[in-house]
């Protein structure tokens, strides 16, 4: 009896590294291989309805069904509002009136993935469900024009300065800033954030990662987030976006 549970050991022990070695030589021979992998890093570029994105995810199987998911995420965001005009300077250069900030979102998240659909074969398709809790600092950088100062004595000259809606028209403004005016009075908005998402794996090999994904997002802001002149700071902000997902699982 024990002689052969010592036999039956040695051999799992050494059938073991042979099926690993052989599952990562048919890997990187372009073969696919039926076997459950541990781990998945994916990137994701999206386009959300207020600006676009891009994403840095890592995955870890939990369960058959569920994965761990570490998320990183940078956005633009736009106010619905926000409509370019041409300034008054004979290169018409474009802006935004009525702009008070640019911003930029970092977000950071943990959650879960879960298998709703698995795949039947390598043609089907893997329908997969993220939830996601995290935080988000919304990075806001003053939003900068040109306007002429000066008088017809001395002459005018052209300067950059935030917008101000007390005191400039559309017709005093030439066009927009430089981006990395006023960048030393950044500010940083914190929020809590809670994103939902729902994928579609359709990658011809099982240690790829190809998928399409539609999402929701909602961040809540305790102090508001200032975007436009006249229109009042968001304490919650809903997106929705769509983008494409792509990456590799090993061992």
């Amino acid at each position: 009896m024990l002689k052969k549970l010592i036999v039956s050991l040695l051999t799992f022990l050494c059938v073991q590294p042979v099926c690993g070695q052989s599952a990562i030589d048919a890997m990187n021979s372009g073969q696919d291989v039926n076997v459950l992998f541990k781990n998945e890093a994916n990137g994701k570029f999206f386009i959300h309805s207020r600006g676009i994105g891009f994403a840095y995810r890592r995955l870890k199987h939990v369960t058959a069904k569920n994965k761990s998911v570490l998320d990183l995420e940078f956005t633009t965001l736009r106010h619905p509002k926000e409509i370019k005009v041409v300034g008054t300077a004979e290169n018409n250069k474009r802006f935004v009136y009525g702009k008070v900030n640019s911003v930029y979102c970092l977000r950071a998240g943990v959650g879960i993935q879960h298998a709703l659909f698995k795949k039947a074969d390598r043609k089907a398709i893997e329908i997969r469900l993220h939830y996601l809790l995290g935080v988000t600092a919304a990075i806001a950088k003053p939003y900068y024009v040109q306007i002429f100062r000066g008088d017809a004595v001395n002459g005018f000259t052209q300067k950059s300065v935030p917008f101000n809606a007390n005191t400039f028209t559309q017709d005093s403004i030439i066009g927009k800033g430089n981006f990395l005016d006023g960048i030393a009075d950044t500010r940083i908005y914190p929020a809590v954030n809670a994103r939902v998402n729902l994928s579609f794996e359709y990658a011809p090999l099982s240690y790829m990662v190809r998928a399409f994904e539609l999402g929701v997002s909602a961040d809540f802001y305790p102090v508001g987030l200032p975007m436009m002149a006249r229109n009042p700071k968001e304490n919650l902000i809903v997106t929705v976006h769509a983008g494409f997902v792509f990456g590799k699982k090993w061992f």
